[in-house]
């Protein structure tokens, strides 16, 4: 019964160390992957800065349009960026009176900012937003 046991514990443990470095293969596999995800994630975040900047040279230009795209381009790379959403916010209520994604954007700031100045400044905007549109329907 004795050598039974050891013979199952010896398979057992063979077979927990073909699991173990199997297990160290795939641990392996994946620390090489982590660097270029992390490397692609830095690279998409750094694209939505620059589409945020060239959306605020656009408005310092008055060419609401195109700073529109390139804001609508930085929440492509960066869909939390809660600047982008405000900034949006702001121009699809003044530039396009668009006060369905107005009210879309300046929802999704508030959900992603930690900003009270900018949140009360937001929550102001829904405010007359949604006053606008009871009124009008």
């Amino acid at each position: 019964a004795l050598e039974a046991s050891l013979a199952r514990f010896e398979k057992e443990h063979q077979a927990l160390k073909q699991e173990n470095r199997k297990l160290s293969q795939d641990v392996a596999v994946l620390k090489k992957a982590q660097p270029a995800g992390e490397k692609a994630e830095k690279g998409r975040l750094q694209k939505a800065e620059e589409y945020s900047g060239q959306g605020d040279e656009f408005v310092n230009e008055g060419d609401f349009t195109k700073a529109i795209e390139a804001y609508e381009q930085s929440l492509k790379n960066d869909p939390r960026n809660a600047e982008a959403h405000y900034r949006l916010g702001i121009l699809y209520q003044h530039a396009r009176d668009d006060e369905q994604r107005a009210v879309y954007h300046l929802k999704r700031f508030l959900s992603l900012s930690s900003d009270p100045d900018k949140q009360a400044e937001a929550k102001y905007l829904l405010r007359m937003l949604t006053n606008d549109a009871d009124r009008t329907h």
